[in-house]
C-alpha cells in the first residue's frame, strides 16, 4: 500500500490519488473535484460520460446512449457540479462513481463562491 498523494492548485481545486498494489494488480483511485467551482478543465468530464454511456448502452438495449461512430455518452449537467471518484488500472478507467455535495455543505468547499448546487 502506497501513501496517498494529495494535491491542490491556486484555483482552489484539490484531489487525492490512492494506489493499491496486490501482486501484479495495481489500481489508482482519483478524486476529481467539481469542475463548475474549481476551474478544472471540463473536458475531463467527457471520459466519464463515455464510460457511463458504454455501460448504459447495455449491448444495444438502450440505444439512446450510442453516438455516431460507435461512441457512447451519458451527458448530464450534474457532472460539472459533482465530485467524481475514478479507479484506474494501467491508466485505463475501470471504475467510476459520481457524488453530489449537499447544498448546505457546498459553501464550505474551496473555490465554491457563487456556485449553485
Amino acid at each position: 500500500m502506497h501513501r496517498p498523494y494529495f494535491w491542490a492548485t491556486a484555483s482552489g481545486s484539490f484531489g487525492v490519488t490512492l494506489r493499491y498494489d496486490q501482486s501484479s494488480d495495481s489500481y489508482e483511485w482519483h478524486l476529481v473535484s467539481p469542475t463548475g467551482c474549481t476551474g478544472i478543465d471540463p473536458s475531463v468530464l467527457v471520459e466519464f460520460s463515455e464510460f457511463r454511456g458504454r455501460i448504459l448502452y447495455a449491448g444495444g438495449r438502450r440505444l439512446r446512449f450510442q453516438r455516431e461512430g460507435m461512441r457512447y455518452a451519458d451527458e448530464d449537467s450534474l457532472d460539472s457540479r459533482s465530485f467524481h471518484i475514478t479507479a484506474r488500472r494501467g491508466g485505463d478507467l475501470v471504475g467510476y462513481t459520481r457524488i453530489r455535495p449537499l447544498p448546505r455543505i457546498l459553501p464550505m468547499l474551496p473555490g465554491a463562491a457563487g456556485y449553485e448546487a
